[in-house]
């Protein structure tokens, strides 16, 4: 579980993935990851979500905004997306 930060080094293109921890007595789903793509200039473009080893799915953000403050006094962002797609998902076992 943690953050990981990949770099496309010719583009300067981001994602900021997260790695969701779990425990038996969590809400989250296991082995649960989301990220979101951002250009050079920290512009959002995509969202991440799925887990490290079922599928993972992309969609394109059409719109922003933040959201109030919560109780930790971190503020979110809250994106607005197109319906997901696919990106890969695990072959079943033979």
């Amino acid at each position: 579980s943690g953050d990981i930060e990949i770099v496309n080094h010719k583009t300067k293109d981001r994602c900021q993935m997260k790695f969701v921890p779990y425990s038996y007595f969590s809400k989250e789903a296991a082995r649960k990851v989301t990220g979101v793509v951002s250009d050079s200039q920290g512009q959002a473009h995509y969202v991440l979500s799925g887990s490290w080893d079922e599928q993972m799915e992309c969609s394109k953000i059409v719109h922003s905004s933040p959201s109030s403050p919560s109780s930790d006094g971190k503020q979110k962002t809250v994106y607005q997306t197109l319906p997901a797609k696919l990106l890969w998902k695990k072959y079943p076992l033979p």
